[in-house]
């Protein structure tokens, strides 16, 4: 969210956090974090900073930023504790880096959030086939004529090279 007259963003990390980023305290507003309408149906997490529960808002959820997350146990660029929660169900067609199940359910997930055998997110481990040098890319990403990768390893790799064109008959 901005605030401050639009010249302070906050990331959503650092929303609902208890430390305010803005001078109206609008990033800690109880509109914004408040748990009174938070009950079953509703979408909540446990923040992962200070445990308290927090809604699910789109902006929360696979945030489209132009610099991403760096995801990791002992960072606080994280809004839910769940690591699930935060890199699934991603409304934002921009940020969508496949579709798979987790736990059970259809779902898509965040593009930042594939290729990291740390955190596995969907049931199949589909999310962690990927290339991993000299950048990542996804299995899905890979041999299909659009270089990913600055160098273009995404479509020479051996993979691509030993693929055999066939057709059905």
């Amino acid at each position: 969210i901005y605030c401050d007259h639009n010249a302070t963003f906050v990331t959503p990390f650092k929303l609902c956090d208890e430390t305010s980023q803005c001078n109206d305290e609008r990033d800690e507003s109880n509109e914004l974090c408040g748990v009174k309408n938070i009950n079953k149906t509703d979408s909540w997490c446990t923040h992962f900073r200070t445990k308290n529960p927090v809604p699910l808002h789109s902006f929360t959820r696979c945030p489209n930023l132009k610099n991403p997350p760096v995801i990791t146990s002992g960072n606080t660029e994280r809004y839910c504790e769940d690591i699930k929660i935060e890199l699934s169900n991603c409304s934002h067609p921009d940020v969508i880096g496949g579709i798979c199940k987790i736990n059970g359910y259809w779902s898509t997930i965040y593009e930042f959030g594939i290729c990291d055998d740390r955190y596995p997110i969907c049931d199949d481990g589909i999310d962690d086939l990927c290339v991993r040098q000299p950048c990542y890319v996804h299995k899905h990403f890979m041999c299909d004529d659009n270089q990913d990768c600055g160098n273009g390893v995404d479509e020479s790799h051996e993979t691509c090279i030993r693929m055999e064109e066939k057709t059905c008959e």
